[in-house]
Formats: C-alpha cells, structure tokens, sequence
C-alpha cells in the first residue's frame, strides 16, 4: 500500500473558524497599529519641505527562529550546505529574533572544571552581526541530550544546588547583558516522569518548589532579565486534555509562591496521533488544530496574568519519532496555510507578545519531518513565501511623499522605523504602544 494523500487542510473549515480570523485581522488593525505625527526639520531647524520615504524596519512584536541546528550543519549530515546557506538566509531576511541553544551539556563538559562558550559564542556573533535579538535556550534543561554528561556523578539533592547555582551564575557573568529573555525552565511536566528515572537525585523536577528556587536563583544572577518558564502540549478547552491541564496547574502554583516568571512560554509543537490533522489529536481533542479551539486554549492560558511567548512554534508535521510511514501530514500549500492562519491568530492576541519558531529546515532539530521553511537539500518552502508576504508587505508600513511644512502624519505597526530623504543621512525612530504620539527629526546631510 502507498502512502497516504497528503491532507488540504488550514484550521479554518467552518463559519466559526472564518468568523475567528475576521476578528483576529480586526483586533490587529486596532491593536498593533498607533498614529504618529512626525515633525522633520532641515540642518537649518527649518521645517523640511521635500520628499520623505519612511518604512518599519524591525516589529516591536517578536518574530524569530532557533537558529543552532541550522547554524551547526556539518558535510555529510542529513542537511546539504546549501540548506545551510538558505536556511541562515532566511532567518536574517524574515526575522528580528533568534533562539541560541546554551545548553549545560557543552557549556560545563567537566563536573569541576571550566565552562566552554565556543559554540554559544559564535551563535551570538552570528545572530549580533545580522542585527537580531538572541533569547536563550536554556539555563536548566535535564534531557538526554542537553542536561551535563557527568550527572550520574551526582548522588543527592544537597550536591545539586550549588552545581545548579553555579550554572546559572556562570551564564550570567557570560552573558547577562546580552540575551533578549531567558527560557529558565525547559520541559518539566513533559519529562517529569523520564527525570525520576533518568536523573536519580536531581531535585524533584516537575515539583512547583524546584521550579520556584531555581527561578529565585536566576532572579539573583538576572536581575533585570526576562525570565521565562517552557513545556509543550497543544492548548484547547477541551476537558481532561492532560498535557495542558498540567502545565497550567503548575504556573499556577510557581505564580502563586512567587516565583519571577516573566511570560508563560509554549512550545506550540503540531503533530498528530490520528489519520488527518483535520480529526484532531487523542488528548487535545478533535478540534486541536483549529483555529476556533486553539483561541479558547490560548485565551485560557492568558488567564494566568502573564505574557504568553510561544518560543518553539512548527506548523503541522509528521513525527519523525513515529515510524507508521502512512501518518497524516498536510500539502506544502496547506502548512503554509495553515501557518498565515496560527500567526494572525497569534499577533492579534494582546498577551501574547512572540511568536518564534524551531524548525528552519526540515527534520533538523527536533521531531518535524516537513516542519521547517526549507527543505534539506536547500529549497524555499511554501511557507517560507507565505511568512515573507505576511511579515513584510500585509503587516509593514511604508510611506513616500512630499513633507507638508515639515509634517507627516502616519499610522503604521509598532516598530523601529527609518526615514529617509535624498542627500540627507537615514534617521531612525520608533512608534510604540505607550510612547509619544509626536516627534521631532532633524535632518543631518550626508
């Protein structure tokens, strides 16, 4: 038997879901757009009365991508160099933030010995010189993959802490100035169970009082840093939907005893258990990956009092851990889709103030078989096209013509901005939620 026909389907199939998304497109003209009025003088201090063009340069909003897998492509891995290349590419071209992986594993090789920057340093510079803001994956994730190779070495909860104390610090003096926000937390509920077994002695990893020290701990080395705390499931308001259910209970009580998380972090991770993606998933429910019911999941998640980041998003992929060689995936054009649809659903939200995504290229990185822009052999995906016209022509502003007496009058999305007039140097401003609703440019010739 061959493989099944890949699925058309964009999570708005019903006069409910269209209604959602009208709603959603409304509250984003509403919501991420203000009025400026702009005053630009000539070197003189006279009103400048020529020809102004003024576009957004970078969203106050967060758009982003992890970007270490694609980074770390090495000849003769399953990724081509030129997936590499176009991978990098894309992530400078679409994005204003990228993920840095800095984790326990490679920083500390030696229980006792010096920590190792290389790999995160070269991130860093990577995303520093194409002008993007690295948030940081992760202080304490206790994975096979990520947490310290020499954790058998470690007996008891009483030699943990100082262990962990010093990890953070460590990071901190490195870095303290430079990452954007901080996943503190990776994962606790999602592999609560597997660190029982795996990690004997760590303290109790999914127990609300770890995760509050270990955030009062990042508080003292970060004092001015965002903090975040992170776990996967899919958000519904579906009754018993366990992964969700837990997750939120556990905010709930690290909000409650005071632990300084700054916005509630998901993963927003889209695979399936079922035939089509259309029919939902076991514990998610049937209406999973629509719109209509991921905007009940979120809203409800909201009411936690925090910002919601979602720092891991894929759209809807096969598993590469799953081996059924007939599981449901979508048509390229319906991920793109589909993806338009979860990001204005998304950015019209005013808790939720990022959207960043795992994948860039295919299967790299993680379980999403078809869940990056671009494939392993370095083509642009459909969604990758599909982002490209989002971020930068439906939800940009630009604006050309002939100052009057100096003023411009403007309405565009929140963001860093640049104006520009022939023979004078680029003048960068900003327009933000809460900031003036006039200001002044004077113009500096070139």
């Amino acid at each position: 038997m061959g493989a099944i026909a890949a699925e058309v389907f964009d999570g708005v199939d019903d006069a409910a879901g269209r209604a959602v998304m009208e709603q959603a497109r409304q509250r984003i003209e509403r919501m991420r757009k203000g009025d400026l009025r702009l005053r630009v003088l000539g070197p003189d201090g006279d009103p400048f009365a020529g020809v102004v063009a003024v576009r957004l340069r970078r969203h106050a909003f967060l758009f982003g991508a992890a970007v270490t897998d694609t980074f770390q492509v090495k000849p003769g891995g399953k990724a081509t160099p030129a997936a590499r290349a176009a991978g990098l590419a894309v992530v400078a071209e679409l994005f204003n933030v990228a993920t840095v992986n800095c984790h326990w594993s490679s920083n500390q090789p030696a229980r006792d010995g010096p920590f190792s920057w290389a790999a995160s340093d070269a991130l860093m510079s990577w995303v520093k010189a194409h002008g993007l803001q690295p948030r940081m994956h992760c202080l304490v994730y206790m994975n096979e993959g990520c947490a310290p190779r020499w954790r058998e070495q470690v007996r008891t909860e009483a030699e943990w802490w100082p262990l962990i104390e010093r990890r953070i610090q460590a990071v901190a003096e490195r870095y303290g100035g430079d990452y954007l926000e901080y996943d503190v937390l990776n994962e606790t509920n999602f592999l609560g169970a597997w660190n029982r077994e795996h990690n004997a002695g760590f303290p109790t990893y999914d127990a609300p009082e770890t995760g509050v020290r270990i955030f009062q701990i990042a508080r003292k080395y970060l004092p001015h840093a965002r903090l975040l705390i992170l776990d996967q499931f899919i958000p519904t308001s579906k009754p018993g939907n366990p992964g969700f259910d837990k997750y939120f209970a556990y905010c709930r009580q690290l909000i409650a005893a005071g632990a300084p998380v700054d916005a509630i972090g998901y993963q927003a991770h889209f695979y399936t258990g079922r035939p089509t993606f259309a029919a939902g998933t076991e514990q998610a429910g049937p209406d999973a990956f629509r719109m209509k019911e991921l905007e009940r999941g979120l809203d409800r998640l909201a009411t936690l009092g925090k910002p919601i980041h979602i720092t891991e998003f894929n759209p809807p992929s096969r598993n590469n851990k799953v081996k059924n060689p007939n599981q449901a995936r979508l048509t390229d054009e319906a991920v793109a889709a589909w993806s338009v649809n979860f990001h204005t659903l998304a950015f019209s939200k005013p808790y939720i103030e990022e959207v960043t995504r795992w994948f860039v290229v295919d299967d790299l990185g993680g379980r999403g078989s078809d869940a990056g822009l671009v494939t392993l052999d370095g083509r642009k995906k459909p969604e990758y096209f599909a982002l490209k016209k989002l971020l930068q022509e439906t939800w940009s502003t630009q604006w050309q013509g002939q100052a009057n007496a100096g003023q411009i009058a403007l309405r565009g999305f929140y963001g860093e901005y640049e104006l520009t007039a022939p023979g004078f140097k680029p003048m960068i401003f900003t327009l933000s939620r809460n900031g003036p609703r006039e200001s002044m440019l004077r113009l500096e010739p070139l």
